[in-house]
């Protein structure tokens, strides 16, 4: 079924066994974003989006910190606190944390929700974004039919 914004809705989906042994899977594959974004109020923006990695016990490479702020439109915020932010804000700022890990693949549960519809468009265009420009694969989960 084709929607008017160009994208397809699914209805039915034949799934396929993935194989489950350790060498074909990692903890990083795949990266999730809830509703409630789980935001750390008294961290910043960039330690926020750096926080994942750091408790793996890895060091952010500040380089792919700033270019996944980027990609979510983000960059020169990294020193703000999510309160200063809007809920768009805050849903791109989880997006970004998501990123930092790396992942082949990101699911985000409900992006549109809550938001209005110019804020709806833009997180629709930067999960296009992070798609085409990171090479990640994007799935949205939500009970919205359009």
């Amino acid at each position: 079924m084709r929607r008017e914004d160009g994208g397809r809705s699914v209805r039915r989906v034949q799934s396929t066994p993935l194989p489950m042994r350790a060498e074909h899977a990692t903890d990083t594959d795949t990266a999730f974003v809830s509703t409630a974004f789980e935001l750390l109020p008294m961290l910043t923006v960039a330690e926020n989006v750096s926080l994942p990695v750091r408790l793996s016990g890895g060091a952010a490479d500040p380089a792919w910190i700033a270019a996944v702020l980027r990609a979510v439109e983000l960059d020169g915020d990294g020193s703000r606190c999510p309160a200063e932010l809007t809920r768009g804000e805050q849903l791109r700022v989880a997006l970004a944390r998501a990123l930092a890990i790396r992942p082949a693949r990101l699911v985000v549960e409900d992006p549109a929700g809550a938001v209005d519809s110019v804020t709806r468009q833009g997180t629709l265009r930067t999960l296009r974004h992070i798609a085409a420009e990171l090479g990640v694969i994007v799935v949205i989960a939500t009970a919205d039919a359009a």
